[in-house]
C-alpha cells in the first residue's frame, strides 16, 4: 500500500499517468539489462471501450509501440518524456497499424526491438452496478500468449492494489529468473520514490 500511495503522489505531482509511471520503470529495467539507450517497446492494450464490449468473443487487445530513449536525465525529466512518447502511441490506437508501419519507416536507423517482453497496464475501475454484474480479478495465464517464447508482464490496478502478473512459459524460463526481473523491477521503483530525481545512471538493479 504505501509503494503504490507514493507511485500515484508521483504521478499527480508531475502530471502523469500511473501507467506512463510503469512503462518508464520497464524502459529503465531493459536499460539496465541490456544497455540499450535507443529502442521500442511494445504494450499490448484492450481494444474494447465498455463492459459490454468486453463480454463479446474476439480479440480484446493491440499491440502498440512506443520510443524509448535512455539520457542520463532524472527520472522525473525521464517520466515526462516518456508521457509524450506514450501518447503519440495511444492517440492512434484506433489505426495503430498504420501508425506502427509509419513509425518504423520514421525509425529506420535498425532501433531494437525487444521482442520478447510484453507489457500491460490495465486500470480496472469498472461500475458493476450498472450492469448488475459481480466479478472477482484472479491472476492467470494469458492464453493470447500461449505457447510463444515470450514474458508478457501484466500490471493491473485494482481497488488501491498494483498486482503484477508475469506469463512465460515454464520449460523456457524458471521461477528464479522471473523472480530476478520483479526483485529489479521493485528494486527499481523504490528508488524512484525515494528520489524522484535520481539520475538514470545511480539507479540499480
Amino acid at each position: 500500500d504505501n509503494i503504490v500511495k507514493k507511485v500515484k503522489n508521483f504521478c499527480k505531482t508531475n502530471e502523469i499517468s500511473n501507467a506512463t509511471f510503469y512503462m518508464s520503470i520497464y524502459g529503465i529495467y531493459v536499460n539496465k539489462r541490456t544497455n540499450l539507450t535507443n529502442f521500442f517497446l511494445s504494450t499490448a492494450n484492450k481494444n474494447r471501450r465498455k463492459i459490454s464490449e468486453m463480454l463479446m468473443t474476439g480479440m480484446t487487445t493491440k499491440t502498440a509501440y512506443f520510443v524509448v530513449k535512455i539520457q542520463n536525465e532524472s527520472f522525473s525529466d525521464f517520466a515526462k518524456n516518456m508521457r509524450i512518447s506514450l501518447k503519440s502511441c495511444y492517440q492512434h490506437m484506433n489505426y495503430i497499424y498504420n501508425y506502427v508501419k509509419e513509425l518504423f519507416k520514421k525509425y529506420n536507423d535498425n532501433r531494437p526491438v525487444p521482442s520478447k517482453i510484453f507489457l500491460s497496464y490495465q486500470d480496472l475501475k469498472v461500475d458493476t452496478d450498472k450492469m448488475n454484474i459481480n466479478f472477482e480479478i484472479e491472476g492467470d495465464n494469458n492464453v493470447g500468449t500461449y505457447g510463444f517464447d515470450v514474458i508478457s508482464i501484466h500490471i493491473f490496478e485494482y481497488k488501491g492494489k498494483v498486482k503484477i502478473i508475469y506469463d512465460y512459459l515454464s520449460e523456457q524460463y524458471s521461477k528464479e529468473e522471473i523472480k530476478e526481473i520483479n526483485d529489479g523491477i521493485i528494486n527499481i521503483i523504490n528508488q524512484v520514490n525515494e528520489n524522484n530525481n535520481i539520475l538514470i545512471g545511480n539507479i540499480k538493479i
